[in-house]
C-alpha cells in the first residue's frame, strides 16, 4: 500500500470520528465540524490523485532522454 493510500485512509477516518462523534453529541464542540470537511477532503484527493506523480516523473524522464541525444 502506498503511503498516499495509507495517509489518506487515516486522513478520512480522522474526518469521520470527528464528524460522527459531533454528530452523535452535538453539546459537545459542534465547530469542529468545520475540520471535518477538509479532513475527509484531503483523504479523499490523496487517494484519488496518487498516481499522478508517476505520471510526472515518467513524462519528465522521457523529457530528459529526448534532450540528451
Amino acid at each position: 500500500m502506498k503511503n498516499q493510500v495509507k495517509w489518506g485512509l487515516a486522513l478520512i477516518a480522522l474526518g469521520l470520528t470527528i464528524a460522527l462523534s459531533m454528530l452523535l453529541f452535538p453539546a459537545g464542540f459542534p465547530f469542529l465540524l468545520v475540520y471535518s470537511v477538509p479532513l475527509l477532503a484531503l483523504g479523499a484527493g490523496l487517494i484519488l490523485f496518487r498516481n499522478r506523480e508517476e505520471k510526472i516523473d515518467e513524462v519528465e524522464s522521457t523529457d530528459q532522454r529526448r534532450i540528451k541525444r
